[in-house]
């Protein structure tokens, strides 16, 4: 049911003209963060990880390549999570003379939470996109 009627859940608006780099920037995104920074030093390698983050999401919001804003949403929510994720790796990295077993412990519990609020997200999205998908189906 979910393939035969995909093109409810993810389809590329044909609004903006642009909007065929959308697929090329998120392999591009993805060559960036697994492949590239390991060319990178040290902290810049955190810094970079987080500056290419920033972009994927705001060219995520600029280009809203999916037309069910539910899926957007995961989308959004996915990308800020990565680089929130790479903030917190840099606040670890940020004198760490000075942090305590017990901050550390608290951010990896702040990392394990975000990975669990993600999780929920998706598992909501995915009843709501059901839902929406078996309502639109009983219309037409």
């Amino acid at each position: 049911m979910l393939f035969q009627n995909n093109t409810l859940l993810c389809v590329l608006t044909l609004s903006f003209p642009l909007v065929f780099l959308t697929r090329p920037q998120e392999i591009t995104r993805r060559i960036l963060l697994t492949g590239v920074l390991i060319f990178i030093p040290g902290h810049a390698q955190l810094v970079a990880a987080i500056i290419i983050c920033v972009a994927a999401v705001a060219s995520l919001h600029y280009f809203q390549p999916h037309r069910n804003r539910i899926v957007l949403g995961i989308a959004q929510v996915s990308f800020l999570m990565t680089a929130f994720k790479y903030i917190v790796a840099v606040l670890l990295q940020i004198d760490t003379s000075t942090t305590t077993d017990k901050e550390k412990d608290q951010l990896g519990l702040l990392l394990v939470g975000m990975d669990l609020f993600f999780l929920v997200a998706c598992i909501v999205s995915c009843i709501a996109v059901a839902v929406v998908l078996r309502k639109s189906l009983r219309r037409g």
